[in-house]
C-alpha cells in the first residue's frame, strides 16, 4: 500500500540507491537506525514516524529504514557506531549528504515527529552550505533572535569531533565588534570557548563581560571556564609559549589554586609551571623546577596531618570490603602521585646519581603517603639503580603481593620477571 500525501514515504532502497535518489531530488538522506537490543526505542520512533506530522520530513529528506542486522545496518553501525557508549547499537539516526558525507546525527529516540523534522531541518542546512559563512550571514540578518541553530551546529561539530575554531575565526571576523554586547552574540562566542589573549577573548572580555557572563547558566559557566583553561594549556604546549603558560598559572582564577592557603599558592604555582616545562620537553628547566617544587613543598607536608584529614575515607573504603587499602582520592593521593611522577620522570631521563638521589628521596615519601603498587614499583627501580638491590628485591616482593591483593593479575608476570632480574644481578631489569 503506498502511503498517503500525509504520511511519511520510507523508501524500499539500499544505501547507495538511496544516495542517488537524494542527488537525483536534491535531498539528504536520513538513515533512521533500528536498535538491535532496544525494543522500547524501536517502537518509539515507529510511533513518530507513523504520524500524519511527519510527512513534512519527506521535504528535506529521502527516508530509509534499514533492516536489523542487514547489509546496510551493519555497515553502517561498524562505520559510526563503534564508540562508546554505544557498543555497536544504534541509537537515532544518520544524515548524510548526496555524495554519502555524513553532515549530522542524532543520539535520541522521541515521540514527537516535530523532533525528526527539526533534525532533518538541521541537516539539510548544513548540507546545502559549502562553508559556515552562510550560517552567520543568516544569522547576523535575524540579529540572533534564535541561535538553536548556531548552537546546533557547534554541537553536532563536536560530537563528530570536529574543531569549531574555525567557526570562532568566522564568527569575530564577519560580525561587527558591536554586536556582541548584545546578550545573544555573547553567548554564542562564550559557546566557542576563545583562547585567552586572542582577539575573540579580547572582544568578548569588552562586551558587556559581567552582566552577560551572570546570564548563563552557572553549570554552563563552569564548563565554558574550564574549556577556555584547557584550551589555552594546550596552545601553550603546542606553541612552547612560555608566556602564555604563566599568565595562565599565575591567574588566581585560571590555576584551581583560589582555595589554597596563601603560603601555598606559589608552590601550587611552581608545580603547574614543572608540568608545563615537562611537557614541551624543556628538560633543563624541568629538572631545576621539579627539585624546587619537591624539596621545599611536597617533601615538607606533614604526613599524619594528610592521614588525619583522610581518615574517615580510609574507613569508608575499609567497609566496603576492599583487600589493600590505598588513599587514591584527595590531597594525600595527589602528593604521593606528584611525588611519584618526578622521580619515574627523573628515573628515566637520568642516570646522574645525584639526581637519582634525589628521586629516591621523593619516591620514598610517595611510598610512605601512600603505597600504591606504582610507587611501590618505582620505589623498588630505583633502589636497584642506586645499588640497593637486597632491599630493592624486598619492595618488588612488597608490590607483588599488593598486585595480588588487587586482583591486577595481568600486571603479575613483569613484575615477576623484574624480580628475577634482581635476583640474578641483571645491569638493566626494567623492560
Amino acid at each position: 500500500m503506498q502511503p498517503t500525501a500525509a504520511q511519511l514515504r520510507i523508501e524500499k532502497l539500499s544505501f547507495a540507491q538511496a544516495l542517488k535518489k537524494a542527488e537525483v531530488d536534491g535531498k539528504i538522506l536520513m538513515v533512521v537506525m533500528d536498535s538491535k537490543s532496544n525494543k522500547q526505542h524501536n517502537k518509539t520512533t515507529s510511533e513518530a514516524l507513523s504520524n500524519q506530522i511527519a510527512f513534512t520530513i519527506n521535504k528535506q529528506a529521502v527516508v530509509i529504514r534499514p533492516e536489523v542486522y542487514g547489509l546496510d545496518w551493519n555497515d553502517l553501525v561498524r562505520a559510526y557506531y563503534d564508540i562508546s557508549p554505544y557498543n555497536n547499537d544504534p541509537v537515532g539516526g544518520l544524515f548524510f549528504n548526496p555524495l554519502g558525507k555524513l553532515v549530522h546525527r542524532y543520539f535520541f529516540s522521541a515521540n514527537d515527529p516535530h523532533a525528526y523534522f527539526n533534525e532533518a531541518f538541521f541537516a539539510k542546512r548544513i548540507s546545502d552550505m559549502p562553508d559556515e559563512n552562510m550560517v552567520f550571514d543568516s544569522l547576523r540578518l535575524s540579529g540572533f533572535t534564535n541561535t538553536e541553530l548556531w548552537n546546533q551546529l557547534i554541537r553536532t561539530r563536536r560530537e563528530l569531533s570536529k574543531t569549531t575554531d574555525d567557526l570562532l575565526e568566522q564568527l569575530t571576523s564577519l560580525t561587527p565588534v558591536d554586536s556582541f554586547k548584545s546578550f545573544r552574540y555573547f553567548e554564542v562566542l562564550a559557546r566557542l570557548c576563545p583562547v585567552l589573549h586572542t582577539k575573540a577573548d579580547s572582544i568578548m572580555m569588552k562586551s558587556n563581560f559581567n552582566i552577560n557572563w551572570d546570564m548563563l547558566a552557572a553549570n554552563e559557566r563552569v564548563n565554558i571556564f574550564r574549556a577556555i583553561n584547557t584550551k589555552t594549556f594546550d596552545k601553550a604546549i603546542a606553541t612552547k609559549d612560555y608566556g602564555l603558560a604563566g599568565y595562565l598559572i599565575d591567574s588566581v582564577e585560571n590555576n584551581g589554586t583560589v582555595n589554597a592557603e596563601e603560603k601555598d599558592k606559589p608552590f601550587l604555582r611552581k608545580g603547574l609551571m614543572t608540568n608545563f616545562y615537562h611537557l614541551v620537553k624543556d628538560t633543563a628547566a624541568y629538572i631545576f623546577s621539579a627539585i624546587d617544587y619537591a624539596d621545599n613543598y611536597l617533601m615538607k607536608l606533614n604526613v599524619d596531618s594528610i592521614d588525619k584529614a583522610f581518615k574517615k575515607n580510609i574507613e569508608a573504603m575499609r567497609k566496603e570490603g576492599q583487600p589493600f587499602i590505598t588513599k587514591p582520592r584527595g590531597v594525600a593521593g595527589t602528593y604521593a602521585s606528584q611525588l611519584n611522577f618526578h622521580a619515574w620522570q627523573f628515573y628515566k631521563m637520568t642516570r646522574d646519581p645525584n639526581l637519582l638521589q634525589k628521586a629516591l628521596s621523593w619516591i620514598k615519601r610517595a611510598v610512605d603517603i601512600n603505597a600504591t603498587p606504582e610507587a611501590l614499583g618505582a620505589y623498588a627501580l630505583l633502589l636497584y639503580d642506586t645499588r640497593n638491590r637486597k632491599e630493592a628485591i624486598g619492595k618488588q616482593k612488597t608490590l607483588i603481593s599488593s598486585l595480588k591483593n588487587l586482583n591486577r593479575d595481568n600486571e603479575l608476570v613483569k613484575a615477576d620477571r623484574i624480580l628475577a632480574r634482581m635476583k640474578r644481578g641483571s645491569e638493566k631489569v626494567d623492560e
